[in-house]
């Protein structure tokens, strides 16, 4: 698929990090055709595509870095009304997808039990870190009750 039939805009949820979004999506390269690229998905950032590659195990793939680093070019070079600005300035920041920092696991996002909310993941992918070892997940009921059993008065 060529840029010009890529969806000009989004009006639904990340099936990264389900976070519900209105501007171009941006696709996860699969592979390079002559002057077409296969892609996958419609994320809300080049972090939740690497962070949905790595998850799926399609990383390391140098097909996929391959296509997923044209794309990323082509979004700086060709950026319009339908962009995120703040999605484009991230992107630039980068040479390759594998430089891009990749999003908390879903699990760890405020809707889905975990403690990081689309706020968090913004303001960390403005400074060009995602602190992945500060984001804790949802905790298990074993992990809650034996922390309640070491803080229960006797």
């Amino acid at each position: 698929m060529g840029r010009s039939q890529w969806p000009m805009s989004h009006d639904g949820d990340c099936p990264q990090c389900g976070r519900h979004f209105t501007w171009r999506s941006f696709p996860l390269g699969i592979s390079i055709e002559g002057n077409k690229i296969q892609i996958e998905g419609e994320f809300c950032t080049t972090s939740c595509a690497k962070r949905y590659a790595m998850d799926t195990k399609l990383l390391p793939d140098a097909k996929i870095i391959s296509a997923t680093t044209v794309i990323m070019n082509d979004y700086i070079e060709h950026e319009d009304e339908h962009d995120n600005h703040d999605n484009i300035l991230y992107i630039s920041k980068y040479s390759s997808f594998m430089q891009v920092p990749a999003a908390p696991k879903r699990l760890m996002m405020k809707r889905y039990g975990g403690s990081f909310t689309d706020e968090d993941v913004w303001s960390e992918m403005k400074t060009g870190i995602i602190k992945q070892a500060e984001i804790r997940p949802m905790q298990t009921a074993g992990s809650f009750m034996s922390r309640l059993a070491k803080t229960s008065v006797k």
